[in-house]
């Protein structure tokens, strides 16, 4: 029991000192009077991984707010812009349903293009090709 108790703890005494070996911080002191530790993810901490060396400069805080304020702006705009739309759009809704839409003329009683007045097709005339048909109005239509 006691053998199997010292190995657990040597393998884990074990795997925290590789585990300190193979940090990107591993035994560094924090800096300065700030007390940043080398695991700041802040400017100016020591470890060299992607996280921490980041390309800072300056005025990127200073740039990344005026895009924000242009955003802002360009939004506020197309805001506006969409408001005057709806408004012309239900102007113009309004003026359509307010004017008079001109009357239905009447329906036209004329039979289509080679078919003339007259009655009906016999059947005789059917098989020769002869074709009736009726107006809108119910003025019946012979082609012959």
């Amino acid at each position: 029991m006691r053998q199997q108790l010292r190995e657990k703890s040597l393998l884990f005494l074990f795997l925290f000192v590789v585990s300190a070996l193979f940090t990107s911080c591993g035994g560094q002191q924090p800096i300065g009077p700030e007390e940043v530790s080398c695991r700041s993810p802040y400017y100016g901490g020591r470890c060299t991984g992607p996280i921490f060396s980041r390309d800072y400069h300056r005025h990127r805080h200073k740039k990344m707010r005026q895009e924000q304020q242009d955003l802002r702006e360009e939004r506020r705009a197309l805001e506006k812009e969409r408001r005057k739309l709806m408004r012309e759009k239900e102007k113009f809704k309004k003026q359509q349903q307010n004017t008079k839409r001109p009357a239905k003329s009447a329906v036209r009683d004329k039979c289509p293009v080679g078919f003339s007045r007259g009655g009906r097709c016999t059947a005789k005339e059917r098989k020769a090709g002869c074709k009736d048909v009726r107006t809108a109005a119910g003025t019946p239509c012979v082609k012959r």
